[in-house]
């Protein structure tokens, strides 16, 4: 089995969906300590199994015949930060999850930052906790206090007194509600 790089559109029936698929560039330790570049990039939607294989493929056939070791020395489309030791299962595993939650990618990739989360743990945090998207803080409250009921009986012109932007930052400081980049998650 050949690694897949970036010359190679169809591997073993698999078709490389576009340039945004998620990848890693695996590079071969010992050609670099060597002073030479040797490495492949890899699709990780292909899956664990795949992207192990053609590490020990490329690892192979390099030109250090000391190659045991590889790193991961960049990445493609992956909106989280990675390390060149990451572990290629729990990568593979997050790329997946990612592909199959409907959430919006760079706003899982803030839960996990936030809370320190796996991609699961933070795709499931979204599902208990996700309220909505909104332009602001205090459209939020607006439609949070209109649903709740607690405007009811006001009217109009008392409604436009009501400091929204103020209520919903003190439910913010307060550790009720968390606002990342215009997405709004009970935080209870």
């Amino acid at each position: 089995m050949t690694a897949i790089t970036n010359h190679e559109p169809i591997i073993q029936n698999y078709i490389i969906k576009s340039i945004d698929n998620p990848r890693i560039y695996v590079a071969c330790l010992s050609s670099y300590n060597e002073g030479r570049l040797y490495g492949e990039w890899i699709d990780l939607t292909l899956g664990y199994e795949y992207v192990q294989e053609a590490i020990r493929d490329m690892l192979s056939d390099s030109p250090s015949p000391q190659a045991e070791e590889y790193a991961i020395h960049d990445y493609e489309n992956i909106p989280f930060k990675i390390s060149e030791w990451e572990d290629i299962k729990i990568l593979c595993e997050t790329v997946e999850a990612f592909s199959n939650s409907f959430y919006d990618k760079k706003l899982i990739a803030e839960v996990m930052d936030y809370f320190s989360f796996s991609a699961t743990e933070a795709i499931e945090h979204l599902e208990d906790h996700y309220i909505g998207e909104y332009e602001s803080l205090a459209d939020w409250a607006e439609e949070d206090l209109e649903n709740s009921g607690q405007l009811q009986g006001l009217s109009n012109d008392i409604k436009y007194y009501i400091d929204y932007a103020s209520y919903a930052r003190d439910q913010e400081y307060n550790g009720h509600i968390l606002f990342l980049n215009g997405h709004v998650l009970w935080n209870d």
